[in-house]
């Protein structure tokens, strides 16, 4: 898709590059206060609603981006959650074990229904 984002093929190689960029030196894990990582994280994002995009145009799914908590868990902490585009909200809220994309403290406030119970909800 990328050539229909306004990049072209170098500029999404260059994109890549960046995302893949290693922001972790020596063992430091207070990387994502870093400009290198905020840098990287821009990159990734771009890349990462390509590979979203996709999923939804060609795939037929729904689609959210989010990232692992906390930050530092992972330089490469993006994580693309899918589920097919005829699921409704409840019942992919319970694939996921939290509603898409939701910040990390609610899933330990509200536990999910079954994915049963969830389907039967959205009907």
């Amino acid at each position: 898709h990328f050539g229909g984002g306004g990049f072209g093929e170098e500029q999404f190689a260059l994109l890549g590059a960046g995302a893949e960029f290693s922001v972790v030196k020596d063992s430091d894990w207070g990387f994502a206060a870093t400009p290198a990582f905020a840098l990287a994280k821009r990159c990734m994002l771009a890349i990462d609603a390509d590979r979203s995009w996709w999923a939804q145009e060609t795939a037929g799914y729904r689609t959210c981006i989010g990232s692992l908590w906390p930050l530092e868990c992972s330089a490469k902490n993006n994580v693309i959650v899918g589920v097919p585009q005829d699921w409704g909200p409840a019942a992919a809220a319970s694939a996921v074990q939290s509603a898409p994309c939701a910040p990390p403290s609610h899933a330990a406030r509200d536990p999910p229904a079954s994915s049963a119970a969830a389907r039967a909800a959205d009907a």
